[in-house]
């Protein structure tokens, strides 16, 4: 028969395993309730706000582009993001078209982007919607009109631009912090630098990063004169470009004489053959997103020049030879025809350093390269990477 004592210890006892054993299923069920709602609820917009940006930390240059699979100027997007260095994702979806706005910035977060871009050809033009997390924005622009020769490359190539140029917003001064935060890898692939106040130390300049690098290959018959007396001149200009981006290239180029600038008197005929090699900067201030592209250079050139005479007599013909050079200048218009040739025609003006004289027993007749000037008409090549 049990004591009072015993009944009291055994009663306390089954109730502390009792309280023991709720605590645990109370702790238990307090670790678990997040998973639990995460799977049966969706997430507060803190979390969701957090989990985003948390990804986008660590894939912090993806694009996300909505279309639907095989389109062709998506893919020419895309291509366009690499070559600035942006990763991006692309999952093809039956419905891309019909994603507006404010879906598309819903796609952005479940991709984990920066921005999400759709692009599409309707009623004879480009229709672009942007959803940009950087600076909270949706945009829809109209890119180009499109027709029958609508170039891909260059429509991708001004989508790009206007998504950087969305992006550049963040820079401003007065621009409110976006959902997705700045870092130093967007503002690089972006290529722009946020200001700085004036009372900050100076820092070290960063370049730019130059994307699309490539070869541009030219040939062009060409015809210069000069004010001195001796006629047209013809010859065949060749050129090497590094074109360093789609604005900015270096070109290596020679001209080489065909026909020789002449000169006639009583006293017998000379002609002048020109050889010219040399290298400029060119300056496309456009890119190379339009049909039309204008272009400026200036270059520094080694100049040959040898003079033939053909003398009456009593006088004896002679044949001289020199060397000289030549600051010039030019400017130029290419018709892009596609994505690596086009037609161009430039034209410009130089002044020899130590300009030419052609002289009949003493009498000078003719001189020439103060200055001279030049046309060309022709086409280059190129090959972008």
């Amino acid at each position: 028969m049990s004591t009072m004592p015993d009944r009291l210890s055994r009663a306390c006892a089954s109730r502390g395993l009792r309280l023991s054993i709720g605590m645990f299923m109370l702790c238990a069920g307090l670790i678990q309730s997040p998973y639990a709602r995460a799977a049966d609820s969706p997430p507060s917009r803190g979390l969701s706000a957090q989990t985003s940006t948390a990804s986008v930390a660590r894939g912090v240059d993806r694009i996300a582009i909505v279309a639907p699979a095989h389109d062709r100027l998506s893919a020419a997007i895309a291509a366009e993001l690499q070559a600035l260095g942006f990763a991006t994702s692309w999952r093809p979806r039956p419905d891309a078209f019909s994603i507006d706005g404010s879906a598309l910035i819903v796609v952005a977060r479940q991709e984990s982007a920066l921005a999400a871009v759709r692009a599409r050809v309707t009623d004879g033009h480009v229709q672009v919607w942007i959803a940009d997390r950087v600076t909270n924005k949706t945009v829809l622009r109209v890119v180009a009109p499109a027709g029958d020769a609508m170039d891909l490359e260059a429509l991708a190539l001004r989508t790009v631009e206007l998504l950087r140029a969305s992006l550049l917003e963040a820079s401003l001064p007065d621009a409110a912090p976006g959902e997705v935060p700045i870092t130093a890898e967007i503002e690089r692939k972006a290529k722009f630098v946020r200001p700085r106040s004036k009372f900050a130390p100076p820092e070290r300049a960063v370049a730019p990063e130059l994307s699309q690098p490539g070869f541009r290959l030219s040939i062009a018959p060409r015809l210069s004169w000069s004010p001195g007396g001796l006629s047209l001149a013809g010859g065949l200009d060749l050129g090497l470009g590094w074109m360093l981006n789609d604005r900015w290239g270096a070109v290596l180029f020679t001209s080489v004489s065909l026909l020789d600038g002449a000169v006639e008197r009583g006293a017998g005929r000379a002609t002048l053959d020109t050889t010219v090699a040399g290298a400029k900067v060119r300056l496309q201030p456009l890119g190379r997103a339009y049909r039309w592209v204008p272009s400026v250079a200036l270059g520094f050139a080694a100049v040959s020049v040898t003079s033939r005479a053909e003398a009456t007599a009593p006088l004896q013909a002679q044949r001289v030879s020199a060397w000289t050079a030549a600051p010039q200048a030019e400017v130029g218009i290419a018709y892009r025809i596609n994505s690596r040739v086009r037609l161009r025609a430039d034209a410009g003006a130089g002044l020899l350093l130590a300009p030419v004289s052609l002289r009949f027993a003493g009498e000078e007749v003719a001189t020439w390269g103060r200055p001279f000037v030049f046309v060309a008409l022709g086409a280059d090549v190129g090959w972008y990477y």
